[in-house]
């Protein structure tokens, strides 16, 4: 089945042709034809909360990476962190982190009906994109993979049966270069069709390296695509889509924006650069290489088979991932922690069957089943520096050495350089799903919809560590606790604690044995407690295991149409995201090798509606969103800790609208208001690295229950607004403006209230001429014009607890785009 969506989302068809035309059309909205449940439908007609972002807005507002389509979906948000291929999705302020790869995640991405299981895997620029649909919610039916939180779905343009070509050339500031083409046309003498895309991306880094002389965080990658469509008599239709992309990009480091003073000052006397905690200088200072790279490529078919009353269609796809990461990880010129590799490398095959009924009926029905299989490989190698031991001696007031002295082993024995730990990790997922869904028309105007998926998934682990610190090795409880007896039996005996002597004082040792169960774990009584942040890779055991899981899922919707303009719905749904196991040396210590399963659930209710003479479209949700086992991970400035994190609430309002009262002006706007964004029960959250209670320095948890969710904004909206207008004959312009604005959200998982951003606003606007028949155009553009600073994430420093680092927002950025198409 074709789908088709040519019509800008804010514009008429006529004015949607062409980028720089003010048309001649109605001054009507367009009708948006959306395939949010697996049938095409328009936008109003589809009874969920679902935005399309055509791809004339996506090149009306100089969108140029993924973490760019929030400015234009209030409810999405998306980040990139410590590495090119960890980019993170959320909607309505659920997501998961990527830094974890035994994560699946929350919002499940789609490449043309092609699930992409890990996000980093969807970050390359975008080539001839059709569309991109953001479902809010749990999808728990129709997609492939089940997802708790909402779909992001790219749709990209099919070939086409008539020749056309189009390119573009970008070039901006920190001395950005973009280059993208696309080719289409009819081969086998019409019998079927091919479409040929490149991108290739450039730009200088965003932070100057002070130590090198490099800029980092950089743009350099490229990506091709091909398609061949062909129809195989009058019911079979055929669509072969191949691609490749490459990454090479020095990313991503963080600037300090925070130095705890004896930190800094053991930098300093160590001849280290202390940079002032400033992110907004966008300067950093380490000798050592921060560098992604990585390789992508995929092969899918997708085959549609038209029958009397239904088609069945089939989606295979390959798809291969590489992630090569070398990385300076204490972003400081010391040689603390020179190396941490890593590698991630996972092939999945993936096959789809469905069967849609076809046609006018009383009951529409779709079903199909979902084969998802994955084998991944992952390796982690982290290695201590020169500088490590001497940096933790002198943080720690001589602790390291006074150690070593009293447990008797030699000097330089703890911390030393060449330590560390090396993780490697093999790791295998098989997921079957049956799922079904019926559209009971009840009258014309009234529509049952119910749906169900069953799901089971299998995966294995076999976990190989290669652990070597014996300063983590320590338990700090046992020999505070040796110590705090011996003190205590020696005070009031006046003898050392030798069996003998304990025997012959059976008082003083019972005393002594009180005194020393509740010092141990008292960090006011017994000082060593405070080491434990120094403990960076506690010994953990070589470990392999396997687990099954099965699923039921689905929703339930009541959609009736009011009037040809206005629709309301109801609808109950529930979501599923398996578990797994922690790929992490830390699951071992902790004992934590496996987590649950999240299950989501969701009540909404919603309307759509056309105002004002068909002028106006507006559309309003309200929902209630619970999780369970939520999947939370944290980074501690050692490793990521990660846990199911109880139950998180989410309750809020959604509105969209776009209004074109004439065929020259265009408005839309959106918000996301979140009445609720809490943890409902959180009893063994992260702790902060300056919570010094002895539940933090013991058991590494705290109690969030009924706090604000981390990193969930009270409300985000976004606005633009574009006029279109002749300047000459055959020439026509446009003049666009946009804010997006987001209140304050915490960064940190574990909620540190110094890892607070407060709400900030962004503005971008573009300038565009060019001919009406679409065969050239020129666009001016810039994005965040008044450079505000803004952080996207924070976190505990590598090597430096009660240090933080920080990633800045992108500054502002302006370009020229030269367009032609044929």
């Amino acid at each position: 089945m074709k789908t088709s969506i040519r019509a800008i989302a804010m514009c008429s068809t006529a004015m949607a042709a062409s980028l720089f035309t003010a048309g001649l059309a109605a001054a009507q909205v367009d009708t948006i034809t959306v395939t949010a449940q697996r049938r095409e439908a328009t936008l109003q007609e589809t009874p969920i909360a679902v935005s399309a972002v055509p791809e004339e807005q996506i090149t009306l507002g100089q969108v140029r990476d993924v973490r760019d389509l929030q400015q234009l979906v209030p409810s999405l948000r998306v980040s990139q962190f410590s590495r090119s291929g960890v980019t993170e999705f959320a909607i309505r302020g659920l997501g998961t982190s990527a830094d974890n790869v035994g994560l699946e995640p929350s919002v499940a991405v789609f490449v043309d009906n092609v699930y992409r299981s890990r996000q980093g895997a969807s970050i390359n620029d975008f080539l001839s994109l059709e569309r991109v649909e953001v479902l809010r919610g749990p999808q728990s039916t129709l997609f492939g993979k089940n997802s708790p939180a909402g779909v992001v779905h790219f749709i990209t343009q099919a070939p086409e049966y008539e020749f056309a070509a189009a390119g573009e050339v970008t070039i901006g500031n920190y001395d950005s270069r973009i280059f993208r083409g696309t080719v289409t046309g009819p081969i086998a003498g019409g019998n079927a069709a091919v479409r040929f895309d490149f991108n290739r991306n450039t730009r200088d880094g965003f932070l100057d390296n002070i130590t090198t002389g490099e800029t980092i965080n950089n743009r350099d990658r490229w990506s091709m695509r091909g398609q061949l469509q062909t129809d195989l008599g009058d019911n079979v239709s055929v669509r072969l889509i191949g691609d490749v992309g490459n990454v090479d990009e020095r990313c991503c480091a963080a600037p300090f924006s925070f130095h705890l003073p004896q930190n800094a000052g053991a930098m300093a006397f160590l001849g280290g650069t202390v940079l002032a905690p400033d992110p907004f200088a966008r300067q950093v200072a380490f000798d050592g290489s921060v560098r992604t790279q990585i390789d992508t490529r995929g092969l899918s078919g997708q085959v549609d088979v038209d029958f009397d009353g239904f088609q069945l269609t089939s989606i295979t796809a390959m798809r291969y991932f590489r992630d090569t990461n070398n990385i300076d990880a204490d972003f400081t010129d010391l040689n603390l922690s020179p190396i941490r590799g890593l590698d991630t490398e996972y092939t999945t095959f993936t096959q789809e069957f469905r069967a849609t009924s076809t046609g006018d009926n009383r009951v529409d029905w779709l079903a199909g089943v979902y084969f998802f299989d994955q084998n991944m490989t992952h390796m982690d190698n982290t290695r201590y520096g020169t500088d490590l031991r001497p940096f933790a001696d002198l943080v720690s007031g001589g602790a390291i050495t006074a150690l070593e002295n009293g447990l008797g082993v030699p000097a330089g024995t703890f911390l030393a350089a060449g330590q560390g730990r090396t993780e490697n990790y093999d790791l295998t997922t098989e997921s079957w799903s049956v799922f079904g869904q019926l559209d009971f028309h009840v009258t014309d105007r009234f529509t049952i919809t119910a749906g169900l998926r069953h799901t089971d998934e299998d995966k294995t682990i076999d976990a190989d560590l290669l652990v070597q610190d014996p300063f983590s090795a320590l338990d700090f409880v046992q020999i505070g606790f040796q110590q705090i007896f011996a003190a205590v039996f020696f005070q009031l005996t006046g003898l050392p604690p030798t069996p003998g002597n304990i025997a012959a004082n059976p008082g003083a040792a019972a005393q002594a044995q009180a005194a020393a169960t509740a010092g141990s774990t008292n960090p006011a009584v017994n000082p060593l407690l405070g080491l434990t942040p120094l403990q960076f890779s506690p010994p953990a055991p070589d470990y392999a295991s396997a687990r099954s899981e099965d699923n039921l899922s689905g929703n339930i919707i009541l959609s009736y149409d009011v009037t040809d303009t206005l629709n309301v719905y109801a609808s109950y749904s529930t979501g599923y995201k398996a578990g797994g196991f922690n790929v992490s040396s830390t699951a071992a210590i902790a004992n934590a090798l496996e987590f649950d399963p999240e299950i989501s659930t969701n009540i909404e209710v919603g309307v759509k509606t056309q105002l004002f003479d068909n002028t106006m479209r507006l559309d309003i949700a309200a929902f209630s969103q619970n999780l369970e086992d939520f999947q939370s991970n944290n980074f501690n400035g050692t490793a990521f800790v990660l846990d199911n994190a109880g139950e998180v609430v989410v309750r809020g309002v959604e509105i969209e609208s776009m209004w074109r009262p004439n065929e020259s002006f265009l408005w839309t706007g959106g918000l996301t208001y979140l009445l609720d964004a809490e943890y409902e029960t959180y009893t063994n959250a992260p702790c902060d690295d300056l919570n010094m209670s002895a539940q933090c320095l013991i058991a590494g948890t705290q109690d969030l229950s009924g706090r604000q969710l981390a990193g969930a904004a009270k409300t985000t909206a976004t606005s633009t607004a574009t006029w279109f207008f002749p300047v000459a004959e055959n020439t026509t312009a446009f003049l666009r403006g946009e804010v997006f604005y987001t209140s304050g959200r915490n960064l940190g998982g574990d909620l540190d209230p110094r890892k607070v951003q407060e709400g900030f606003a962004l503005f971008n606007a573009s300038f565009g001429f060019g001919a009406e028949d679409e065969s050239w155009g020129l666009q001016f553009w810039g994005r965040n014009l008044t450079d505000e600073e803004y952080l996207v994430g924070e976190f505990s420093s590598v090597g430096q607890p009660g240090s933080l680092n920080a990633y800045p927002g992108d500054p502002r950025t302006y370009g020229v785009t030269l367009r032609l198409r044929r």
